[in-house]
């Protein structure tokens, strides 16, 4: 019941502000350069996009990737509305590391298992930092990204 109530308190605000922002009801209300300026030179997008940043150091996004996120992906991809998300380096002495490991796994099988694994090495197992790369290393293998890997394919995200 909690976590429903959970789920409910974070997805009808965004329901809501999706339909309070709704570009054809709002299409004559706003007006460019008394509401809002065109950034020139950029490319423009014809499908809306959410962009979550994340950090796996943060127990608010821990909380939010264990609850709410899922109904809230589920209706965003019934709304024809893209989801990603970008990991925060921030904070941690490993931030650098765990972002270059989220982006070398993005779009593989392997990439859930290696954020749940950050996530749960500092949330639910609270052994806090790594201190060194070993200890990193040995929880990216549980998750089954190899260090041979991982620092093979380091360079090409850089």
């Amino acid at each position: 019941m909690k976590k429903l109530l959970l789920v409910l308190m974070f997805v009808f605000p965004m329901m809501a502000f999706a339909k309070a922002t709704d570009s054809t009801q709002d299409a004559g209300r706003f007006q460019e350069g008394t509401h809002y300026e065109v950034v020139k030179g950029l490319p423009s997008f014809t499908k809306p996009t959410v962009t979550e940043l994340f950090s796996i150091y943060c127990g608010g996004c821990y909380q939010w990737e264990k609850g709410p996120l899922k109904p809230l992906k589920t209706w965003l991809g019934q709304q024809n509305i893209e989801f990603k998300q970008a990991h925060m380096t921030f904070m941690g002495a490993y931030a650098k590391q765990a972002t270059m490991a989220l982006a070398m796994t993005q779009g593989t099988p392997r990439h859930n298992s290696v954020k749940q694994a950050l996530f749960n090495r500092i949330h639910v197992e609270r052994k806090g930092d790594w201190q060194n790369d070993k200890d990193f290393f040995q929880t990216m293998e549980k998750a089954g990204l190899k260090q041979s890997d991982f620092e093979a394919n380091q360079n090409s995200l850089l």
